[in-house]
């Protein structure tokens, strides 16, 4: 049994922000992201859903850098917003629903000074986008891309800024068809004690105590997105370009509704990183994965 954390545990019944009302209003627009509306939370300690690795250079270390095996719980708030932006294009539109969101995680079962203490924070916006004519209407020869037509944009506070473009399918019956694969080329990685060899195990481990406990996936919607697709982009402050440059960023969210009448966000996410050891330039990927359950 862990001793008890000796950081107080944060509050997470509050969202983090809200701009009520457009969910209501841009439902329509929204598509897909309309069921990412709400504020959701995981559980800590023993509890945790949560998984990530980091790659870090380590003086000292063996290879010059350590890979850091961290159980997280996390708050995510998204909101609506009761308008649209228009991107014009001479003859017509493209216009998006946005959604705005804050994401706070923090350590949780992996030591008294660590646990409840934030170790990732980040804000940004989700998107969805459709061609219109100057008037709101469908125009009758454009058409928005269906394999660009979802964006999430990120702002970390290490100095990164992601734009990341892709599509959405769904709904459709059941639990999802299969969860991302960790990139094994670059990802020198194994955690023997908790028996993980993909942080995205966590995601099915999490289906099966669903199922032990008789709650069943009984629909999943979709959304991937990845800065490699057209019209994505990574950009990093100089320090983070000499010394752990991010070259590409991914994720998939998939929202499912339960059959307990329950809400659950699983989500895998993957950043491939240029990491400086001494003289030699390596790359890693850094993972995480959660399942987060809306609570209001």
């Amino acid at each position: 049994m862990n001793a008890p954390a000796m950081n107080p545990a944060p509050d997470t019944t509050t969202p983090l922000v809200r701009a009520g009302g457009g969910e209501k209003t841009q439902a329509q627009g929204l598509q897909a992201l309309v069921g990412l509306v709400g504020n959701w939370n995981s559980p800590s300690g023993n509890a945790a859903t949560g998984y990530n690795i980091m790659p870090v250079p380590a003086v000292g270390m063996p290879g010059g850098y350590q890979m850091l095996d961290t159980p997280y719980f996390e708050q995510m708030t998204i909101s609506a917003l009761p308008g649209t932006a228009a991107n014009r294009g001479g003859t017509f539109e493209q216009v998006a629903s946005p959604l705005f969101y804050e994401q706070r995680v923090y350590f949780t079962n992996k030591s008294p000074e660590l646990d409840n203490t934030l170790v990732h924070a980040e804000n940004g916006s989700w998107l969805h986008f459709v061609y219109a004519d100057q008037f709101g209407e469908p125009p009758s020869t454009q058409h928005q891309p269906p394999a660009t037509a979802y964006v999430k944009q990120v702002s970390v506070p290490h100095g990164n800024d992601v734009l990341a473009v892709g599509a959405s399918t769904g709904p459709v019956p059941g639990p999802p068809k299969a969860f991302p694969k960790a990139d094994d080329t670059v990802l020198p990685f194994s955690d023997p004690a908790r028996g993980v060899r993909d942080p995205n195990e966590v995601l099915q481990r999490q289906l099966d105590t669903l199922a032990a406990r008789g709650v069943t996936v009984t629909s999943t919607t979709e959304i991937t997105v990845d800065t490699a697709n057209e019209g994505g982009a990574m950009s990093n402050i100089e320090f983070e370009q000499r010394h752990a440059n991010v070259t590409r960023f991914a994720t998939t969210f998939f929202i499912e509704e339960l059959s307990d009448g329950t809400t659950q966000l699983q989500y895998s996410q993957s950043m491939w990183m240029d990491l400086a050891i001494g003289a030699v330039t390596k790359k890693f990927v850094h993972i995480d994965a959660n399942t987060l359950v809306r609570v209001t």
